[in-house]
């Protein structure tokens, strides 16, 4: 759910996102979507990570507290790695600008280390 108040945007409802990312991802959403479109959700994802960034530090602590604690992942992490696998296959189709954002969310924002995305998307 999403409300304005005192002009800022005050998201409480972030499965929202969560919802909208895994839609995105599926197998049937995938077979009808261009390059655009996935590399803008990936940006999206690298946005909303972002924004969720201070949100997860504060709760660090809470998690570093519990010992076996999972990492504190943002859930749509998994529909990103099938969006970049979508992407690498169709990275012909893909222009500059589309490179460059895909790269920044996934890289940048979101912290993925796997090389072989880089490589591929490179």
């Amino acid at each position: 759910i999403i409300c304005l108040t005192h002009n800022f945007i005050c998201l409480t409802d972030r499965g929202v996102f969560d919802f909208l990312a895994e839609e995105l991802a599926s197998d049937e959403s995938l077979e009808h979507a261009n390059t655009r479109l996935v590399s803008q959700a990936v940006w999206a994802c690298g946005k909303m990570a972002e924004f969720e960034d201070p949100i997860m530090s504060s709760t660090e602590s809470l998690v570093a507290s519990q010992e076996d604690a999972a990492p504190n992942e943002p859930p749509y992490l998994n529909n990103v790695y099938k969006m970049l696998t979508f992407l690498i296959r169709n990275k012909a189709h893909m222009t500059p600008k589309h490179v460059a954002e895909t790269i920044w969310a996934a890289f940048g924002r979101l912290s993925i280390s796997d090389q072989y995305y880089l490589e591929e998307l490179s």
